[in-house]
């Protein structure tokens, strides 16, 4: 209760939860009864939602609340207020063993570390600032797609193939950013550009990969020569672990 005036120095409160989208609530209520405030005063409860999902299920769900607000000794004309969450909530159980929720239109952020991840990490960096100027990515769930995408980029749908470079990064592979797994992957390697990132006195340098294909700048997708590692099982742990749905971005520490 922020303020009161006159003859009102309380309200009585109570509070009550609803949605839609096949959720449900073992109690609607995060308090019994009602609450009386006078000013200064605060009410809080909890109401927790669930919502069952077979595997592959997709739920869209909107949070509903409902006050009722009377003063005492007061005939109330309008003591209902009514308001859905403005956030929409979608669940599902298309990723990983558990089911999870999320705000899709919050975007959530997976910072890979320079020092955990190296030149993957430099090169997702470089490519999502340097050739998108930060445009967040859409994940695609389907392993289907994403197994071409790569075959596109780095493998043998490629119509410039990708030139193994080990006597300058130990075993080298190709990385390709956007990931395979979003909807942006997928180009074919012949319009990407191809870079070494190379570990140079503490700081990551960005070089042009072959002579015969400099870097423009234009590009819309990069090919990294990057020592093999775990940058792609970390996003993929990242994924099952929060459930999450697109659209998501990526940002980079």
């Amino acid at each position: 209760m922020v303020d009161v005036t006159g003859r009102v120095t309380s309200l009585n409160i109570s509070y009550d939860a609803g949605g839609d989208g096949g959720c449900s609530m073992s109690d609607t209520r995060p308090w019994d009864g009602t609450k009386t405030l006078g000013r200064g005063g605060a009410a809080a409860g909890t109401v927790t939602y669930s919502t069952p999902l077979a595997a592959g299920g997709l739920a869209n769900v909107t949070s509903k609340h409902h006050m009722y607000v009377v003063a005492s000794g007061a005939i109330p004309t309008q003591p209902n207020v009514n308001w859905d969450n403005p956030w929409r909530i979608r669940c599902d159980s298309q990723v990983g063993a558990n089911p999870g929720c999320v705000v899709p239109d919050i975007r959530a952020n997976f910072e890979f570390s320079l020092a955990e991840f190296g030149g993957a990490a430099a090169t997702y960096g470089w490519a999502q600032n340097a050739l998108r100027g930060g445009a967040p990515l859409s994940r695609d769930s389907s392993e289907t797609t994403a197994s071409t995408r790569r075959e596109y980029t780095c493998g043998s749908k490629s119509s410039d193939p990708f030139v193994y470079m080990d006597d300058v990064v130990p075993n080298d592979s190709c990385d390709e950013f956007p990931f395979a797994t979003s909807y942006e992957g997928g180009t074919n390697g012949a319009s990407c550009a191809d870079i070494v990132p190379l570990l140079e006195n503490g700081q990551w340098m960005i070089y042009e990969a072959r002579t015969d294909k400099p870097v423009t700048g234009t590009e819309p997708r990069v090919r990294g020569h990057v020592s093999n590692g775990n940058a792609g099982l970390a996003l993929g742990r990242y994924v099952q672990r929060d459930g999450f749905s697109t659209p998501r971005s990526t940002t980079f520490t």
